[in-house]
C-alpha cells in the first residue's frame, strides 16, 4: 500500500480547521503548530511553539500559525463560512 502525501490546504489557518476535530479529541486546552500540510507540533504555550517554528525549523511567519486547541475554532470557521454564503 502506498502512503498519500498530506494536500496542502491554501494556509495554515485552514490546515488547522481542517485538523481540529481530531485535535480537540486528543489535545483539547493544548496549542498547536500547523503548517499547509500537517500539523507541525503540539505543545503547551503559544510562545514555545512560535519559538521552535521560527528559530529550530527556520520557518517564515506565513507558513505556520500557532492556534489554541478548542471549540471555539469550529464556531468561528463556521461564522466566515456563513458571512460567505450570505455574500
Amino acid at each position: 500500500m502506498i502512503a498519500s502525501l498530506p494536500v496542502e490546504l491554501a494556509n495554515p489557518l485552514e490546515r488547522f480547521r481542517h485538523e481540529l476535530p481530531g485535535l480537540i479529541a486528543e489535545h483539547e486546552g493544548e496549542w498547536a503548530a500547523v503548517s499547509k500540510t500537517h500539523v507541525l507540533r503540539i505543545g503547551p504555550s503559544q510562545e514555545e511553539l512560535y519559538a521552535w517554528c521560527l528559530h529550530d525549523l527556520k520557518l517564515c511567519k506565513g507558513d505556520f500559525t500557532v492556534r489554541f486547541i478548542d471549540d471555539y475554532e469550529i464556531a468561528e470557521a463556521k461564522t466566515e463560512a456563513d458571512k460567505i454564503d450570505d455574500g
